[in-house]
């Protein structure tokens, strides 16, 4: 009967891990962010999460030319984003004149 509860327990708190993500709550899967405007130097961005609790992000937006050739990164970071709450971050790069197009992702969920 113990042998039974126990492992009704062990599949319990595996279960409550996994519905959480396992890392209270936040992964990339419910960190949304969104490319607001390119101008020459900057990347205008919105990071929303969509989490059950707050997050601390590493957020990286790359700019291509018309080739599809990376011409620019650029790394920042938010601490401690709220859950349900939206930040706008700005990515600085150095002024190309060919950029292409860009895009902004999530690099880590800390």
């Amino acid at each position: 009967m113990n042998r039974i509860l126990l492992g009704l327990l062990v599949m319990g708190m595996l279960g409550l891990a996994c519905s959480s993500g396992g890392g209270g709550g936040v992964s990339e899967t419910c960190i949304k962010i969104t490319v607001d405007s390119v101008g020459r130097g900057d990347v205008q961005s919105t990071v929303t999460n969509q989490c059950s609790a707050p997050a601390t992000l590493e957020l990286m937006a790359t700019c291509y030319d018309e080739a599809g050739q990376v011409e620019d990164r650029d790394v920042e970071y938010v601490e401690d984003l709220p859950a349900g709450d939206s930040e706008y971050v700005t990515f600085v790069f150095y002024p190309y004149d060919d950029i292409a197009r860009c895009k902004a992702e999530v690099n880590k969920v800390y």
